[in-house]
């Protein structure tokens, strides 16, 4: 199994590849909403995700979104 980042995964194909976490408040990023360009990357960045697999797909998604910023709230408090 070989885990990456959306972007190191460009241009590389495996013969599965599982995009996890893709759930509103996820895809497209909150820092994005409201400005075209940003939402544009989150599109392509989604697009290079869900196209790196050869032969199967899996996608996965969170019921429950915790921000990151409140994890680093707990550790800087």
């Amino acid at each position: 199994m070989i885990v990456s980042t959306v972007h190191s995964a460009k241009g590389l194909e495996r013969d599965w590849a599982f995009v996890a976490g893709a759930s509103a408040g996820t895809y497209p990023s909150p820092r994005s909403l409201g400005d075209e360009d940003e939402m544009e990357e989150e599109r392509r960045v989604l697009y290079v995700a869900l196209t790196r697999a050869r032969d199967r797909l899996a996608i996965t998604r969170s019921v429950v979104h915790t921000p990151m910023r409140a994890w680093v709230g707990e550790w800087a408090g």
